[in-house]
Parts: C-alpha cells; sequence; structure tokens
C-alpha cells in the first residue's frame, strides 16, 4: 500500500503582462514512509528563464500521529515572452516510498510512486503602447537612494547607490544618473543580483 499523497502545479500570477516575471509552482503532499520526491517539469512554451534568478525548493518532513507527512514544494521563475492563452501539461512527481523490507545487504527497499499534476493555463497579454521613455521594468518596483556617509567636504567622493527591488526582471532596465545639485555624478560600479523570495 502506497502513500496517501496528491500533487499540484499551478502559476502565479494566472494572468500576466508580456516580459513580466510569473513562478510556475509545483507541490506534493503525501503521509506515509517517503524518502525523497523528484520532479519532472513540462515543456513550459513561451516562457524562459530569467537572465538572475534560479528555481528554488524545499522538502520537509511533518511528524503527525498518524504516520510523518512529508511536503515538497518547488517555485519556479520565468518570464512571459509570448502573448495569448496556453494551456501547459502537468508536472510529474516522482515520490521514492520505502517499503519496510530490507535487501540482502541490510537497505531499505524503496519504490516509486507516480503523480501527474493537471495541466494549468497561464495568460499573457501584451504591453500597451509604449509611451514616454520606458524604462524596460514590467511589473511592480521599489527605488531607493543612499549615500555612503551624510557628510562631505568639498572635493571628497560619497557613494551615491541606487537600490531597486520588485516582483519583475531587471533585464532591459538602464538608468542614466541625473544631476545632483552641486556634484558631479560618475558612472561606477553596477551589481545585479537576484533571487526568489517567499
Amino acid at each position: 500500500e502506497g502513500p496517501r499523497a496528491r500533487a499540484d502545479a499551478w502559476f502565479l500570477p494566472e494572468r500576466a503582462w508580456e516580459g513580466q516575471v510569473v513562478l510556475y509552482v509545483h507541490e506534493f503532499e503525501g503521509r506515509g514512509p517517503i524518502g525523497g520526491v523528484k520532479w519532472r517539469l513540462p515543456d513550459l512554451q513561451g516562457l524562459r528563464a530569467p537572465q538572475h534568478g534560479r528555481r528554488l525548493e524545499q522538502t520537509y518532513t511533518l511528524e503527525d500521529p498518524s504516520g510523518p507527512i512529508t511536503i515538497s514544494r518547488g517555485f519556479l521563475p520565468l518570464v512571459a515572452t509570448a502573448t495569448g492563452e496556453r494551456e501547459h501539461g502537468g508536472a510529474l512527481a516522482i515520490a521514492e516510498v520505502r517499503t519496510g523490507r530490507q535487501n540482502l545487504l541490510g537497505f531499505s527497499q524503496i519504490r516509486q510512486e507516480r503523480l501527474s499534476t493537471p495541466n494549468r493555463t497561464l495568460t499573457v497579454r501584451g504591453l500597451p503602447a509604449r509611451e514616454g521613455e520606458f524604462t524596460g521594468l514590467v511589473g511592480e518596483f521599489g527605488f531607493r537612494v543612499s549615500f555612503d556617509r551624510a557628510e562631505a567636504r568639498v572635493g571628497q567622493s560619497v557613494r551615491w547607490t541606487l537600490e531597486v527591488a520588485g516582483d519583475g526582471t531587471l533585464e532591459g532596465f538602464s538608468w542614466v544618473p541625473g544631476g545632483v545639485d552641486g556634484a558631479t555624478v560618475y558612472p561606477g560600479e553596477v551589481e545585479r543580483t537576484a533571487r526568489v523570495e517567499d
């Protein structure tokens, strides 16, 4: 008898703009002696990996009086590149179930249990006509400016930092420093980092 298990997958959000970052979330939950879970993800047409950002996977076990519960969740960031409504095939969760029997060498025997997730639809809308100077950012972003010191002498350098954070990719974003009254702005280093946060 196998574990009582379920698998599901979905897009966050289910409706996106062209160029927006969406998450493909896949989740397995099973009760019983599960040694681990591997995933086979579908071919997600019209989506691509962002330049910065990577897949995040979490697997943990909850102890319960009626048996352990194993939960495996994955978050795959993707950039929507094609407009329209697309139905994507399901993911496949492969759970390694310990049978309780041992082989000749004394190791627990394992069998695989496979669960498919349902197909999911993602709708991607084209961007409206671009007006003015489009920055290339698609999503919601916040900007923070800081200086490395509160006071400086005439002629002394001060580091000016612009931090951009949001739910989209920074690809295609460029920033030209504007003037600061009484100062000269010199180009500096650009550091780009990205991560998926819960």
